[in-house]
C-alpha cells in the first residue's frame, strides 16, 4: 500500500517533499526490472465486432481514486449523431449489460466509464459495448490491461512506475481479501 501511495504522490506531484527517502527507495526496488512487466503481459484488451460507423477511434484511461474507474473515450467523426448509439457496460452483480449515458468531453469526444473498481478487482475483465444499427462492438478490458498498455506504450516514467505499483497493490488486495480473478 505504501509503495502505491508513494508512486501516486510522485506521479501527481502531491506533497513530494513529505515522502521519506526510505519510501522512495522501496518504490524503486519494487518496480525495478522486468518481472512486473512480464506479469502484466497476460492482461490485454480485446475487442469483438467492428468499430461502429461514425466513431473514428477510441482511447482509454484509468482514473486513480480510492476505488478506480476505467474510462473509454470515443471520437465521433461527425457523420452520426451521438444519440444514435447505445452504450452499455456489463454489470457482474446483475449478470447483464446496463445502459449508460455517454458524457460529452469536448466537440466530438464522449466517454463512458466503469466506476468504483476496488483494487482487488483491477484484474477483472469489464465489457464496454457500443450498439449502432443492431451491430455490436465490445471492448473487453481491465485496470491491469490498462497498466500493461501503459508499460508497453508510455514514455512517461512516473506513469509507468505508478501502474507497476498499482499492479503490486492489486495483487496484495487480491491476496488479502482472497479474491480469485
Amino acid at each position: 500500500t505504501q509503495i502505491y501511495g508513494t508512486a501516486a504522490q510522485l506521479h501527481f506531484n502531491y506533497h513530494t517533499e513529505l515522502i521519506p527517502a526510505g519510501a522512495r527507495t522501496a518504490l524503486s526496488k519494487a518496480v525495478a526490472g522486468n518481472s512486473i512487466a512480464k506479469a502484466l503481459s497476460e492482461y490485454n484488451e480485446t475487442t469483438t465486432g467492428e468499430l461502429p460507423a461514425g466513431i473514428s477511434r477510441y482511447t482509454k484511461q484509468i482514473v486513480f481514486e480510492a476505488d478506480h474507474s476505467l474510462k473509454y473515450f470515443f471520437y465521433l467523426d461527425g457523420t452520426v449523431d451521438i444519440s444514435k448509439y447505445v452504450f452499455e457496460i456489463y454489470d457482474y452483480d446483475l449478470g447483464a449489460y446496463q445502459r449508460v449515458k455517454a458524457t460529452k468531453v469536448s466537440t466530438g469526444k464522449y466517454s463512458i466509464q466503469k466506476e468504483n473498481i476496488p483494487s482487488g478487482y483491477l484484474s477483472r475483465e469489464y465489457k464496454f459495448r457500443v450498439i449502432y444499427r443492431g451491430k455490436k462492438f465490445v471492448i473487453n478490458s481491465s485496470g491491469l490491461a490498462y497498466a500493461n498498455s501503459t508499460v508497453i506504450n508510455s514514455s512517461n516514467p512516473t506513469m509507468v512506475t505508478l501502474v507497476k505499483a498499482m499492479y503490486l497493490y492489486s495483487q496484495a488486495a487480491e491476496d488479502y481479501f482472497g479474491i480469485k480473478p
